[in-house]
């Protein structure tokens, strides 16, 4: 075998194994899309639940009870608001078959899950010292999305961090 045809078996080697990545890609990401389906399906209902009960919490002229109402309802508000948009988008990129772009925003859901809760954890110590929210949220967006390793490393040390001076 000569170089010119090690060199052409090489170069059809790797053109296929872009192919099998390619494929690969596709498949996470429509894993990803059912996953984050059923989160924004389960989740809504349950954030909307937690609004009707925390709108019903009897403040009696307390203004910190009133700012963390009120505050904890803006954030769910824009909570539901983001999932649903973020879902909306996520749709529209499969449907056109952008699966980069797909990429990119499924990262963005992981930080608007992660950064939203830990928003609301933050709110939440007007009225109790509970972490339980933000760990939830991070366990959860480990699940509901594939990542790289890389990503996750960042992503949630980063999180951390930020958590970490924000309490």
């Amino acid at each position: 075998m000569t170089l010119i045809d090690r060199i052409k078996d090489t170069l059809k080697r790797f053109s296929e194994a872009i192919g099998e990545t390619r494929r690969y890609v596709r498949i996470a990401n429509e894993i990803n899309f059912g996953r984050y389906l059923l989160m924004v399906l389960l989740a809504t209902p349950i954030i909307a639940g937690t609004m009707i009960g925390v709108s019903r919490v009897d403040a009696a002229g307390d203004a910190v009870v009133i700012l963390w109402r009120t505050q904890i309802l803006i954030v769910d508000g824009i909570m539901i608001a983001s999932h649903l948009a973020l879902l909306g988008i996520l749709a529209l990129l499969r449907k056109w078959g952008k699966h980069q772009t797909f990429i990119i925003v499924q990262y963005v859901g992981v930080a608007l899950i992660v950064a939203l809760s830990g928003v609301n954890t933050v709110i939440g110590q007007y009225i109790s010292p509970n972490l339980s929210v933000f760990i939830y949220a991070c366990v959860l967006a480990g699940f509901v999305f594939y990542l790289r390793p890389s990503a996750s490393i960042i992503a949630f040390l980063s999180v951390f961090v930020l958590m970490f001076f924000a309490l």
